[in-house]
C-alpha cells in the first residue's frame, strides 16, 4: 500500500511540474479566465475574453478546456480542424453564448491578434473533391403501348390492364470538385449522368387480341391479330454545372448563401415497340426518339443549420432554378415486315426549358472538417418539355401545337466530400 501511495504521489508531482512548465512556456494562459496572456504568450493578445459557457465547437466536436495549454485548439472557420497553436496562427477559445472566439493574426505589433466569431459555415480553404450516388425515377413520360381487347373492329372494348412502358428507380451519379475563393466563397464544377432502360411485355389470352395503341391510325384493321407486344424504353441525361457559391449570412448555428452559375444539359428519350401480327399482316414496329440539348444560367440558394453540435450533425437545403435555351429534335418511324416503312416523320423546335432542382437532407462533418457525408431527397422538374407520349399523340393527331409537359426525376441522394 505504501509503495502504491508513493508511486501515485510521484506521478502526481511529475504531472504538476509538467503542467507548470507548459503553462510558463505558453504565457500561463487559462481558457477559463477573463483575460488573455500577456504579450509573448500563446495568444499574445492582451484583450479581455468573454465568459465561457459552452464546450462544443460548431463542427460538432468538443472544445477541450485545456486545449491551449496543450498547444492544440479547435478551428471552426477551417472545418473545425484541431490545430497546434503557433505565433501568427489563428487560435480558438471555447464557445461562449454567441459562439466560439477565433483569434486571427493581426497586422501590427500593438494589435497582433483580433477576434472573429466562429460560424456554422465550414470554410473550404483549399481544394475538395466529391462523389454522389443518386437513385432516381423519371415521372411524367410513361408510354401506354398496348391493351387486351375483344377484337379491333367496331364495338370492340378493352378487356384488361393497359400496358405501360416506364423507367423504374435507377442509379445516377455525380462527380465534382470545388476550389476556395477566399474565406466565404468557392467555385464548384460537377458532372452528372443518368442512363437506364426498361423492357415491358404485354400479352392477351385468346380470344382477346392486342390493341396496338402506338401504331399510326389507319395503318391496321380488324384483321390484325397479335397476342403479344414488347416495348423498350430508355431515358438518359448528362449535366455539366459550373457554380460560384458564396455565403450571404452566417451565425454560429446556421448559414445560407447564394449560387450563381451555368448549366449545360442533354436529355434523350428512345422508345420502340414490336407487334408480331399473324401472317399475312406481318410484324410491325415503331421507333421514336427525342433529344434535347440546351444551356443557360442558374441561380439558387443553399443553407445549413447545426442541429446536434456535440455530434457534428446538421440539416441542409438547396434550391436552384435553371433557364435552359436549347433545341428539341424528334423522330417517329413505323415499319412493317412486308410493307416496309409506313410512317416516317420528324420535328424540331427551339424552346426555353426551366429546370428546378430542390434537395433537402442531413449532413455530418467529420473530425477535422475534411470529410463531409450527406444524404437527402432530390426533386428535379423539367418544364416545357416534349415527352415521348406527347410526341406520339402529336404524330397521331398531325398537330404539335402547344405540346409541352413536365418531366420530373425524384429520389434519394448520398454524397461524400473530401477536403485537402
Amino acid at each position: 500500500m505504501r509503495v502504491i501511495t508513493a508511486a501515485s504521489g510521484a506521478l502526481l508531482a511529475i504531472g504538476l511540474l509538467t503542467c507548470a512548465a507548459m503553462a510558463q512556456d505558453l504565457g500561463a494562459f487559462d481558457p477559463y479566465t477573463s483575460t488573455a496572456p500577456a504579450p509573448g504568450g500563446a495568444l499574445n493578445s492582451g484583450a479581455p475574453l468573454p465568459p465561457v459557457t459552452s464546450s462544443y465547437g460548431l463542427d460538432g466536436w468538443p472544445l477541450v478546456a485545456n486545449a491551449n495549454i496543450h498547444g492544440h485548439g479547435r478551428h471552426p472557420l477551417h472545418g473545425g480542424a484541431a490545430a497546434p497553436i503557433y505565433p501568427n496562427e489563428p487560435t480558438v477559445i471555447p464557445a461562449y453564448p454567441s459562439g466560439s472566439v477565433v483569434y486571427v493574426p493581426g497586422t501590427s505589433a500593438t494589435a497582433p491578434y483580433t477576434q472573429q466569431q466562429a460560424t456554422a459555415y465550414s470554410v473550404l480553404d483549399g481544394f475538395a473533391v466529391f462523389g454522389e450516388f443518386l437513385y432516381l425515377k423519371p415521372r411524367g413520360a410513361d408510354v401506354a403501348f398496348a391493351v387486351p381487347q375483344d377484337g379491333l373492329g367496331a364495338g370492340a372494348v378493352p378487356m384488361g390492364e393497359i400496358a405501360m412502358a416506364e423507367i423504374e428507380y435507377s442509379p445516377a451519379f455525380r462527380l465534382g470538385a470545388a476550389l476556395a475563393v477566399g474565406q466565404d466563397a468557392r467555385l464548384v464544377g460537377a458532372y452528372s449522368w443518368f442512363d437506364n432502360d426498361s423492357q415491358t411485355t404485354a400479352s392477351a389470352e385468346s380470344p382477346l387480341v392486342i390493341n396496338p395503341l402506338v401504331l399510326f391510325p389507319g395503318t391496321f384493321n380488324a384483321g390484325f391479330f397479335a397476342e403479344e407486344a414488347t416495348a423498350n424504353y430508355t431515358i438518359d441525361y448528362t449535366l455539366i454545372d459550373l457554380d460560384y457559391v458564396a455565403v450571404a449570412s452566417c451565425t454560429d448555428r446556421h448559414w445560407w448563401g447564394y449560387i450563381v452559375g451555368g448549366r449545360y444539359a442533354e436529355l434523350n428519350q428512345d422508345f420502340s415497340v414490336v407487334y408480331p401480327f399473324d401472317p399475312p399482316d406481318g410484324t410491325t414496329s415503331v421507333d421514336t426518339t427525342i433529344s434535347f440539348q440546351g444551356a443557360g444560367p442558374r441561380l439558387g440558394l443553399e443553407g445549413e443549420r447545426v442541429m446536434f453540435p456535440e455530434r457534428g450533425w446538421r440539416v441542409y437545403g438547396r434550391g436552384v432554378a435553371n433557364l435552359l435555351v436549347g433545341d428539341f429534335t424528334a423522330t417517329f418511324v413505323q415499319e412493317n415486315q412486308f410493307n416496309g416503312i409506313e410512317v416516317d416523320t420528324s420535328y424540331t423546335d427551339n424552346r426555353i426549358v426551366p429546370l428546378v432542382d430542390l434537395e433537402l437532407g442531413i449532413a455530418w462533418l467529420g473530425h477535422g472538417g475534411r470529410l463531409r457525408l450527406s444524404g437527402g431527397y432530390l426533386v428535379s422538374a423539367w418544364f416545357n418539355m416534349l415527352t415521348t407520349p406527347t410526341w406520339i399523340d402529336s404524330v397521331h393527331a398531325v398537330n404539335v401545337t402547344d405540346r409541352n409537359d413536365v418531366l420530373t426525376f425524384d429520389g434519394l441522394t448520398a454524397r461524400a466530400e473530401w477536403r485537402f
